[in-house]
């Protein structure tokens, strides 16, 4: 048995255990990974302002136009801006929205 122990080659897992210390290369791609990531989230997040400042101007050029049917914009705008702001990964506004939703749009959870 000793013998066998003596010649035995490591296997494919053993020598990526040994080789598990990340080179210089792996530091920098996961650092750049990183900054890619904040920058896609920030520039996600500055895109969904936009589409809120917009939404504001179209709200101040429509409203005084509409009367009574601007609760039907506003209800479908916030759809719209939960839909975007989970598409952009907003998560503050996605909560702060459903908030908003159930409190003037609430689900009937008695459906018996």
């Amino acid at each position: 048995m000793p013998e066998q122990e003596q010649n035995k080659t490591p296997t494919d897992l053993e020598q990526l255990k040994a080789d598990s210390v990340p080179s210089p290369s792996d530091n920098s791609a996961a650092e750049l990974g990183k900054l890619l990531e904040k920058e896609r989230d920030r520039r996600n997040e500055e895109r969904f302002i936009w589409v809120i400042v917009a939404t504001v101007f179209f709200d101040a050029s429509i409203f005084p136009n509409v009367g009574l049917n601007s609760l039907f914009f506003i209800a479908l705008e916030l759809v719209f801006l939960l839909w975007f702001a989970e598409k952009c990964g907003v998560d503050s506004v996605v909560i702060n929205l459903n908030r908003i939703m159930n409190k003037y749009f609430p689900r009937n959870e008695d459906s018996d």
